[in-house]
């Protein structure tokens, strides 16, 4: 991957640590999906050894990317999300990954 390509990927993911989610946080702000991201690889982490089976480094390549489509759409909380959505989502992104 050529230094563009990447500093730009950098600069649109950077985007989810402004992007709040519905949920709060312990000290009750709002989450950012960022701070999402970052809890469930460090839940991911030290859970691995619970759960040998599993492969880590897809759980954590998951985990990485599965909100990146919000970069585009924004946090819509899972229970308000509809076929729609999830479509806008999906194709959004993939023209992301496409260009």
């Amino acid at each position: 991957m050529d230094a563009r390509k990447f500093l730009e990927i950098l600069s649109v993911a950077e985007c989810l640590k402004d992007t709040t989610r519905h949920c709060y946080t312990s000290k009750g702000r709002h989450e950012s999906v960022a701070e999402h991201t970052w809890m469930m690889s460090l839940m991911a982490f030290f859970l691995r050894d619970e759960f040998p089976e599993v492969d880590f480094q897809k759980v954590m390549l998951m985990i990485i990317i599965h909100d990146l489509g919000e970069c585009f759409t924004g946090d819509i909380p899972a229970f308000e999300k509809n076929d729609q959505d999830r479509e806008s989502e999906e194709k959004l992104l993939h023209q992301w990954i496409a260009t």
